[in-house]
């Protein structure tokens, strides 16, 4: 099972750059960028609601299901370089 992370997507499919989302929410560069590549076990409702927040404001229609995604297939999905990245979650 894995939830996968579609923030790059969102974020390149509107023309986005990553430092924008950055500076206009608090958020650091680092955080959002290990966030797009599964370098982090999660991120918390803050962090998502800001990132949510941003696109909204931006007139962006952004709901959680827009940044992240579940699927039920045990394999991780195969991804084309710069796509949409697995999260493992554990049975």
């Amino acid at each position: 099972m894995a939830i996968v992370v579609t923030l790059r997507k969102l974020r390149t499919d509107n023309n986005i750059k990553l430092k924008e989302i950055a500076a206009a929410t608090g958020i650091e560069s680092a955080t959002i960028s290990r966030l797009e590549n599964n370098k982090t076990s999660g991120a918390d409702f803050t962090t998502l609601d800001k990132i949510i927040g941003f696109f909204q404001e931006r007139g962006i229609d952004c709901n959680i299901g827009d940044i992240l995604t579940y699927t039920k297939n045990q394999a991780t999905p195969s991804l084309a370089a710069g796509a949409d990245t697995p999260v493992s979650v554990p049975d």
